[in-house]
């Protein structure tokens, strides 16, 4: 979702019934951009576009089989132990109670654009490695300390855990650095629509996996698992 025309009568009903209608019809998920100010690709910068996790938060406690998250959250703007608790927080508010998960929850991450102020094209792309190891051990059982590639924490406590292992999605397909993270640290990415970009994209991402020795079938296999 990009754009929000909901007027200023019932900016909710809108969202709600734009998630209960692409449940009806059959849509797998529903996923929301994340920028401050509306981007010009899209509408004016005074049109409205919502927090997406907070938006998150109101979706989920509607009865759809959605999946839901963002697309893209930038590591810029949030630490990743906010990331981690947040995501966690709507993954088990929206779960309780249940044994088996369906894996609703995703978290699409990406380095986000050159703007004034922010951080260049390698740093912001180290702080997105540092970012999906943090989640991940933030994420595992118990509260040791965890010293990583990346990363290196006295103590990984952050209650509550997910209840289903949230996917990690990167936003991006910089054919050098941002695919060879995504075959190193994530479960999937985003790639242009376009035949022969795509397929361009997927053999490079292909080509880093066998560096890393990943098989390329598990990018973007996000079936149900059970919660641990």
């Amino acid at each position: 979702m990009s754009r929000f025309p909901w007027g200023e009568e019932d900016p909710a009903g809108w969202l709600r019934d734009l998630a209960l209608t692409a449940d009806e019809i059959g849509f797998d998920g529903l996923a929301l951009m994340d920028h401050l100010i509306q981007i010009p690709q899209v509408d004016r910068a005074w049109e409205p576009i919502p927090e997406p996790w907070v938006t998150l938060g109101m979706l989920a406690g509607l009865d759809t089989n959605l999946r839901l998250g963002t697309l893209v959250s930038p590591i810029t703007f949030r630490e990743p132990g906010i990331i981690a608790k947040t995501v966690a927080t709507l993954d088990a508010l929206e779960q309780w109670p249940c044994l088996l998960r369906t894996g609703r929850r995703l978290v699409a991450a990406g380095a986000s654009g050159v703007r004034p102020g922010l951080p260049g094209d390698r740093q912001r792309l180290d702080q997105l490695q540092v970012c999906i190891e943090t989640l991940r051990a933030l994420w595992a059982p118990g509260t040791k300390a965890y010293h990583g590639r990346y990363v290196h924490l006295p103590e990984t406590t952050c209650y509550p855990r997910p209840v289903s292992d949230v996917p990690i999605i990167v936003g991006g397909s910089g054919e050098r650095r941002t695919l060879r993270i995504v075959a190193e640290q994530a479960d999937g990415c985003n790639l242009p629509s376009d035949q022969t970009a795509l397929q361009t994209k997927i053999d490079i991402l292909h080509r880093h996996c066998a560096a890393v020795d990943r098989d390329p079938e598990s990018v973007g296999d996000h079936r149900p698992r059970i919660c641990r």
